[in-house]
């Protein structure tokens, strides 16, 4: 989309002989690298009329840093005014007196235009004045020679090192560094796919190698229809390689398992955990035991199922109940 920015500007040329009223408008123009951006203006007299359907001759300056500042770049335009006195032109793509458009540095700092006219159509211009670019054209900043960014085919690239975001000394491809202690500002890196479609979701995904299996961590839509709505709205981390590995390297470190919240605090309820021992704590977040569970039931519903345990001597027994409630033993295979 086009970035407009629209400063009304008026400007007294030779004791109100003219007035100018200035429309900038930055916009896409030919071509995949834009060299130019639309100016559009309105000419009129000391007492406020369009000069209509005349011819008249505009100079326009591009300077850097300032007023005076440097000239990077100036041209002439002759254009026509219509029956309201407006005018067109492309900066870009007049008649070049100093320096080429395409080699301008978008990105060494402010930039300004100053806009000369003779309404007259001919080349005793006036100053109308100088106004700065407050943006300059995406494009023609990604496009340019000097820019660390270049155009291609499906947008921009940049291969010339690392990318900071609220750092000047990225230490990866892309390092983002805030400073927010609570709000929304704290969400460094959102991806949001505005479909409603039944299948739309959002995902970042993963590969290493022969890019042929990715990890992804998806969010679906509530409008997901897959197996009967079951993972609509839900958030997803999944491999399409042979599996998932969830680590807490740390000599204390636990893996938690967290759902619903507390009325209170609102803080979210440790449900599950596994202790740096490797121990698997149901309601209870220091398991003694390989599993241990606490404030609630261990319940086998299958008649044919219950707890295997190993004898002495290496045999395996499935304990069960029979309809009395009492236990009794079946021999088994053990368990590979």
């Amino acid at each position: 989309m086009p970035i407009k920015i629209l400063p009304l500007l008026k400007f007294n040329l030779m004791k109100n002989l003219i007035v100018l009223v200035v429309l900038f408008v930055y916009g896409n123009l030919l071509g995949q690298v834009p060299q130019a951006f639309n100016y559009q203006g309105i000419a009129r007299d000391a007492n406020g009329t369009p000069i209509i359907n005349t011819n008249i001759s505009l100079r326009i300056t591009l300077k850097e840093g300032g007023t005076p500042g440097l000239d990077v770049y100036k041209e002439t335009h002759f254009v026509q005014t219509n029956k309201l006195g407006l005018f067109s032109l492309e900066v870009g793509r007049g008649t070049s007196t100093v320096g080429v458009f395409q080699d301008i540095n978008w990105g060494s700092g402010s930039h300004f235009i100053q806009i000369e006219i003779d309404p007259a159509g001919g080349q005793n211009f006036v100053p109308m004045g100088v106004a700065q670019l407050l943006s300059v054209p995406y494009a023609l900043y990604a496009g340019n020679a000097n820019s660390p960014w270049q155009d291609n085919a499906n947008g921009i690239h940049y291969n010339s090192g690392h990318v900071g975001i609220g750092t000047n000394n990225p230490l990866q491809d892309l390092s983002i560094v805030g400073n927010d202690d609570d709000g929304a500002g704290r969400f460094y890196f959102s991806i949001w796919n505005q479909s409603f479609s039944n299948r739309s979701l959002a995902a970042l995904s993963l590969s290493a190698g022969d890019n042929v299996n990715q990890t992804s961590l998806v969010h679906l839509s509530e409008t997901y229809d897959f197996s009967n709505n079951d993972f609509n709205d839900f958030g997803q981390l999944n491999s399409s390689g042979p599996g998932l590995v969830i680590t807490a390297p740390n000599t204390v470190g636990v893996i938690r398992f967290m759902t619903n919240h507390a009325a209170v605090t609102n803080a979210p309820l440790e449900r599950m955990r596994i202790s740096s021992e490797g121990n698997v704590g149901i309601g209870t977040q220091d398991p003694a035991s390989k599993l241990q569970v606490t404030d609630g039931d261990v319940f086998i519903e299958n008649i044919n199922n219950g707890v295997i345990m190993k004898s002495p001597n290496g045999n395996c027994w499935r304990v069960t109940v029979d309809n009395a409630g009492a236990l009794k033993s079946t021999a088994i295979t053990c368990p590979n």
